[in-house]
Order: structure tokens, then C-alpha cells, then sequence
């Protein structure tokens, strides 16, 4: 199988560079904004999904560092 490399929300006319990432995700801004009524930011989803994982999963602040690409290259 091969995966799509055209279409999409994220990758609209933009050249992809590795499956699954999105090449200029500040095109989805106003969008995303948009819909919520607000003013949206990727880096407030970020930090609302460390809280999340931290607070209400009760993972280890390690784990949430590898997940989010904050930590360390071991």
C-alpha cells in the first residue's frame, strides 16, 4: 500500500516530505481558528496535550517529553 500524497487538510499543495507530517501546517491556522472561535496556536495544543498526559493520564513527564520531542537524544 502506498500512501496519499495529494489532497489532504494538512498537505494541500505543499511538497511532502516524510509519511504522516505536514509540510506548512500554518495554512490550517485560520482555518482551525476559524472554527473555534478563537485564536488557535500549535504550540497552545502542545502544551494542552502535555497537561492532559501529565495530569489526567498520569504518564511519567518523561514519556511526555519523548512524545512531544522535548527530550534529550539518548
Amino acid at each position: 500500500m502506498t500512501a496519499d500524497t495529494g489532497g489532504g487538510a494538512l498537505n494541500a499543495g505543499s511538497e511532502r516530505k516524510r509519511a504522516g507530517h505536514a509540510a506548512d501546517v500554518a495554512r490550517c491556522h485560520e482555518g482551525i481558528g476559524e472554527a473555534a472561535g478563537t485564536r488557535f496556536r500549535f504550540h497552545g495544543l502542545r502544551n494542552a496535550f502535555i497537561k492532559v498526559a501529565e495530569r489526567e493520564l498520569m504518564l511519567p513527564r518523561s514519556l511526555t517529553k519523548r512524545l512531544v520531542n522535548r527530550a534529550r537524544p539518548t
